[in-house]
């Protein structure tokens, strides 16, 4: 790791638009590269001296890069640049995300569909033995605790994260655990439909063994068939 002193020097800041010209200046630093996940930054004192701002206009910056994922502090001061800047910025970009109307439920099942038939493909073609292992023991959970909604969906929710994992994309992983709080409040209201929890249970199985056998195409279908199953019954019941 080069030492701190010999990172790019940062120009003076424009006045009229000191906050957004400093992140620009942040923006550029990320995509040169003169960063390296998990390498330390600057100390303010210093970041502020060649930017010419004061110090606590720079640290409102840098809180808000904080916010978003692009920088961390850790024990002993200071701050870092994260491990996983993009993955931190594609959870961040759905932090507030609420799903309130029919249309946010819709939209937000397909984009479902969408990604996670993708990551089933992948997954068939990617999952390792203990991805299995965990897969197997959610759909045992599962159809064991039928008429434990609360359960039920717990084991449900990590079956599709899992696969989203094991598809080995971090972009389809990120998106799938940001979208887990509202499918998670979707699948708890239609929890008490015995048919689809039973169906699902079956199609769960289905998607497992189509990734033991590293059947890809039939990953991808069964998850696809699976959803839509989904997505009709939790359009009748908030139609």
């Amino acid at each position: 790791m080069a030492e701190e002193t010999q990172k790019t020097i940062m120009q003076k800041a424009v006045r009229v638009t000191l906050y957004e010209n400093v992140m620009q200046q942040f923006e550029q630093l990320l995509n040169d590269d003169v960063y390296k996940p998990g390498d330390k930054i600057l100390p303010e004192r210093e970041l502020a001296l060649q930017l010419g701002i004061s110090r606590n206009t720079l640290r409102e910056v840098l809180k808000a890069l904080e916010l978003i994922g692009i920088l961390e502090t850790r024990q002993g001061g200071g701050y870092y640049l994260c491990e996983s800047p993009n993955s931190n910025l594609v959870s961040a970009s759905f932090r507030f995300l609420k799903v309130n109307s029919n249309q946010d439920i819709r939209d937000l099942m397909q984009t479902r569909r969408i990604l996670e038939t993708a990551s089933a493909a992948l997954a068939a073609l990617y999952a390792t033995e203990e991805t299995v292992a965990i897969l197997r023991h959610d759909v045992d959970q599962m159809r064991q605790n039928c008429h434990n909604a609360k359960v039920i969906s717990k084991y449900d929710l990590d079956f599709h994260f899992q696969i989203s994992k094991a598809s080995g994309n971090m972009f389809l992983n990120s998106l799938t655990e940001v979208m887990n709080h509202p499918i998670h409040e979707l699948m708890l209201k239609t929890a008490q439909f015995d048919d689809l929890i039973i169906k699902a249970v079956d199609y769960h199985e289905k998607i497992l063994n189509a990734i033991v056998l590293r059947d890809s195409e039939g990953a991808q279908r069964y998850m696809n068939e699976h959803l839509l199953g989904v997505e009709e019954v939790i359009q009748q019941a908030n139609a």
